[in-house]
């Protein structure tokens, strides 16, 4: 079967339980995981997509909230083509404006700097130059993000330093960080919990959004 759409994933983590979806498997859609940030999206996109079929890619995965009226577990979505955006919004995805980082948000501050400068609902670190690809080949583009997050709650910083450059986690990095500090337990819990829980939500959309795709 001819793969007709990409999903663009910043961390492994965030796209393992789309991979199980049958519409991934059947192979009409592929997962490609490109590491936060623009380098990630130019190194492993163009391959990707060259000599290929491809009429749609989506930037998915987690998004850094701005809107203080939108909570964890939001999923906002943005794009140019008017038909996806009515079937993104039928698929329970909430139309917003989302901008691009190249460097985390770990504080309160830099979220409000971010939201004053650009009127943006939430930050991601792909999907502009996901979208500058896709201009250039003529692909539909589309960003289904979920906000976990969100604009009231800072970031530890580990949470990002532990990510390598191809978006896998150094989970042992992470687990010596957390034997040195016990007091951050309950915050570093807390956070994978609500990860767990935007994984399965934003998968969830995403499936009934490509399922019918043609």
């Amino acid at each position: 079967m001819d793969t007709i759409g990409l999903l663009c994933f910043g961390l492994e983590w965030e796209s393992k339980r789309i991979r199980k979806s049958q519409v991934v498997i059947n192979g009409r859609w592929k997962v490609a995981v490109t590491g936060p940030g623009p380098i990630g999206v130019e190194r492993v996109v163009p391959a990707l997509i060259r000599g290929q079929n491809i009429r749609y890619l989506f930037s998915c995965g987690f998004a850094a909230g701005l809107n203080p009226e939108l909570g964890p577990c939001t999923v906002i979505c943005n794009g140019i083509d008017p038909r996806l955006l009515m079937k993104m919004k039928s698929v329970g995805a909430r139309l917003g404006k989302i901008v691009s980082v190249s460097q985390p948000l770990y504080t309160l501050e830099a979220k409000r700097t971010l939201r004053e400068a650009t009127g943006a609902d939430a930050a991601d670190m792909e999907s502009q130059w996901l979208r500058e690809v896709c201009e250039a080949e003529g692909i539909t583009f589309g960003i289904v993000r979920i906000i976990l997050d969100d604009a009231r709650m800072p970031v530890l910083p580990i949470l990002f330093d532990c990510i390598g450059e191809t978006g896998k986690v150094r989970l042992g990095e992470s687990v010596r960080w957390l034997v040195l500090h016990p007091i951050a337990w309950p915050r570093f819990f807390g956070f994978a919990v609500t990860a767990y829980r935007a994984r399965v939500v934003l998968t969830n959309v995403l499936e009934k959004l490509i399922d019918d795709l043609r």
